[in-house]
């Protein structure tokens, strides 16, 4: 009994306290310093002038352009996060939509400089209900964990969808949290309008997170659900750069990111919310793939359980009986109610198919 109880504790106690230690360690370990890690900015003008500016920000890696229009083209066309102007007066161009987190940097280093406050010109403001920038990260978080939530409780209440009722009834939810979600985000002045493209982005998110945590769950159980959350949000979610922005976050968080659910609706999000799409295709294109990979692997998942069930219903069948596919658990009975039964409970009833013909035959 001692060893027994020895082993179970070591299973709860060892995930009880590694857990919280990843988990802590993913979300503060990127994003704790962001530094720019070959972070694009404009530069028009003479060098000597954006040297005083962007010296000073280790890690930016400056793309020359022709103008001052051009420079502020390549920052509302995501090309660059910000741009350094050096004449006909020096100035420069920020996008908090893109990063609050460098644009602050690039005022303050543009303050620092001499620039005058005047002469910084805000080309993707942030809407007066987010002027920090956090909101984007914060609903995709909410929306990570809720949908891996929901794939759970959809498991439980409704195992055996079959392909179709099941991405239909999946797509039905997302499409609802995506326009609940925007609704809110609305009423609280934290969008800047693009109510249906918003709308449907969350709800390609949940749909493509749903999908993937229901054929984790599918194959695994419970366990299934554990290997939702640590890939969701252990991973994924911190290599998103949500808060800051994937160009100011290390290796390999950078790389990684921008491929994963969160980070590509994170892109897309920002692309359509402060610069009129620009560069949505590909997030869009890496979210709808990682959509269709979850609607795939619940195939396949669906049909290796049948398979597995299937098998495991043969070996507890006689040799050569019919019919012993259909074997079932009917249930059990409760313990007797009535005073002085000392009956504490009644076997399972198994019954098959083919044994229900044949009773059904001899009548």
């Amino acid at each position: 009994m001692p060893a027994t109880v020895d082993k179970h504790l070591l299973k709860a106690f060892i995930p009880g306290v590694l857990a919280p230690l990843m988990f802590v360690a993913a979300f503060v370990v990127p994003a704790h310093d962001p530094k720019p890690n070959w972070l694009p900015a404009a530069v028009a003008g003479p060098m000597s002038a954006a040297s005083p500016v962007l010296g000073p920000l280790t890690g930016v890696k400056m793309l020359r352009v022709r103008s001052a229009a051009a420079a502020a083209d390549a920052v509302r066309d995501r090309d660059a996060y910000g741009a350094v102007v050096g004449s006909p007066r020096p100035a420069v161009d920020v996008a908090s939509g893109a990063s609050f987190v460098f644009a602050t940097m690039l005022k303050q280093a543009a303050m620092r400089a001499g620039i005058a406050p005047a002469n910084i010109h805000e080309l993707a403001p942030l809407p007066p209900g987010d002027p920090r920038g956090a909101v984007l990260s914060l609903v995709v978080l909410a929306l990570l964990i809720t949908s891996i939530t929901g794939a759970a409780l959809a498991m439980v209440h409704l195992p055996n969808l079959t392909v179709g009722r099941r991405e239909i009834y999946v797509a039905g939810v997302a499409a609802l949290v995506g326009m609940g979600v925007t609704a809110i985000l609305t009423e609280l002045n934290a969008l800047p309008g693009q109510f249906p493209a918003v709308s449907a982005l969350l709800a390609l998110l949940v749909f493509a997170v749903a999908l993937i945590a229901r054929f984790l769950i599918r194959l695994r159980g419970a366990g299934g659900t554990t290997l939702a959350f640590m890939f969701f949000l252990v991973m994924a979610n911190p290599a998103a750069g949500l808060a800051s922005a994937p160009d100011l976050l290390p290796a390999p968080w950078k790389e990684l990111g921008p491929l994963l659910p969160p980070g590509a609706a994170g892109d897309a999000l920002r692309g359509t919310l402060y610069f009129g799409g620009a560069k949505i295709l590909l997030p869009v294109l890496i979210l709808a793939g990682w959509a269709g990979a979850g609607a795939a692997l619940n195939v396949v998942a669906d049909r290796r359980v049948r398979a597995s069930a299937t098998g495991q219903v043969a070996q507890l069948s006689p040799s050569g009986a019919p019919g012993t596919a259909a074997l079932r658990v009917i249930g059990s009975v409760p313990p007797s109610r009535h005073p002085g039964s000392d009956q504490s409970r009644q076997p399972a009833v198994l019954s098959c198919s083919a044994c229900e013909q044949s009773e059904l035959s001899r009548a």
